[in-house]
């Protein structure tokens, strides 16, 4: 049988967003690491601010990918 018959659209869907957050974390981690090796010096509240923004960053991805994936498949 196909497979596609047995999964719901949404759950497709929900698989691709996690796959794409994969590399997406992978990307804001490293920007993140070379952001900090930079401002190492800098007082820690920027530092703080700055992984305040990763950390929101990482957390919006998920809803922004599905969103894209939501327009693609109308």
């Amino acid at each position: 049988m196909i497979l596609s018959t047995w999964i719901p659209a949404w759950m497709d869907q929900l698989g691709w967003v996690l796959v794409h957050f994969l590399w997406q974390g992978v990307v804001s981690g490293i920007v993140c690491w070379v952001l900090l090796m930079l401002l190492r010096k800098s007082s820690a509240q920027i530092r703080y601010v700055w992984l305040c923004i990763s950390l929101l960053t990482c957390a919006l991805s998920p809803c922004l990918t599905w969103a894209v994936l939501d327009n693609r498949t109308q």
